[in-house]
């Protein structure tokens, strides 16, 4: 895509999806091998793991996926040695960021402003970003009231203050949208 000055302009929709998957995989990795401090009772999640899920939190809808292919007979399903969470989260992160991507690249482009949603991109998209939004909102608080929650309070508080940025943004989003439409003169 040309700018405005003849350079070529990068997108952002191929850019980040790019730069996040390698930086999430690496976070996950040096989570696990990362070691725990000490035996508990309950599970322990390092801190890179929690904050990679923090960055990602719209993406872990997708790895949450994996549950409806758990079966209480069989031994999990893994691909290429990992359980199906990971690379459904995997594939998240890439959508995810795809989609943020092509949202920047949208704004950047828009020079006669911001593009307002019809009735049906509002109802269709920002309803279920909003209820992400929720869902993602109700977890922080969660985190935040429960710090110790993965035995690790850190990695529990930063991955909490991620969740709730990705709450504002998912709930903010289809709010300015529906407050644009409501103002555009029928």
């Amino acid at each position: 895509m040309a700018g405005n000055n003849g350079f070529i302009q990068a997108r952002l929709s191929w850019i980040l999806p790019i730069v996040q998957l390698p930086l999430a995989i690496v976070m996950l990795e040096w989570g696990r091998h990362s070691g725990v401090q000490g035996r508990f009772d309950t599970i322990f999640f390092p801190t890179p793991a929690l904050v990679c899920k923090g960055i990602n939190a719209p993406a872990t809808v997708l790895m949450a996926m994996a549950f409806f292919f758990d079966r209480v007979d069989h031994a999990p399903l893994t691909i290429l040695g990992s359980t199906l969470d990971y690379p459904l989260f995997l594939i998240g992160i890439v959508i995810q960021w795809f989609l943020v991507g092509k949202a920047l690249d949208s704004w950047r482009s828009s020079a006669g402003g911001p593009l307002v949603w019809t009735w049906s991109r509002l109802i269709l998209v920002g309803g279920p970003l909003a209820l992400l939004g929720a869902l993602s909102f109700y977890e922080s608080l969660q985190g935040f009231l429960d710090p110790w929650r993965w035995n690790n309070r850190t990695g529990n508080l930063m991955q909490s203050v991620l969740v709730l940025l990705w709450s504002f943004v998912l709930i903010g989003t289809p709010a300015l949208k529906l407050a644009q439409r409501l103002r555009v003169p029928k």
